[in-house]
């Protein structure tokens, strides 16, 4: 996550419920909060990925086009398809829960890693940085 930070700002966008919520997002902020730019919770914003409005959110508060946000994610469906059809630039797909479907392979807004390592490199590749 430090290198994440390094690069650009890093935000947290996750679909929890309103019972498990607070929880999670409070597990989160204890094990990465100093490298997060802020947090976001679909039962705050309350709107679920693949719905646009969490990544729509995300531009607004912090002052840029949606087409400049990045998303890593490990969901088909939710991260990378829902990533895609709000505006994001790239979706990084990791691949601890599913792999990239054969209609997402060789779209250049997409890149399938195996880690979070792999995201950020990636990424670096991006910004035309060293990883």
């Amino acid at each position: 996550m430090p290198r994440l930070a390094a690069i650009a700002p890093v935000v947290a966008l996750t679909n929890v419920s309103c019972i498990a919520g607070p929880r999670r997002l409070a597990d989160l902020e204890l094990r990465c909060g100093q490298h997060l730019a802020g947090m976001f919770a679909s039962f705050q914003l309350g709107a679920r990925k693949p719905q646009p409005h969490g990544w729509n959110t995300i531009a607004a508060t912090h002052g840029i086009s949606v087409g400049d946000i990045v998303h890593i994610g490990d969901r088909v469906d939710d991260d990378i398809r829902g990533a895609l059809a709000a505006g994001c630039a790239a979706a990084i797909l990791v691949t601890t829960r599913e792999s990239l479907p054969a209609d997402l392979r060789g779209n250049p807004r997409v890149t399938s890693v195996p880690d979070l390592a792999g995201a950020v490199t990636a990424i670096s590749a991006m910004a035309g940085e060293a990883a």
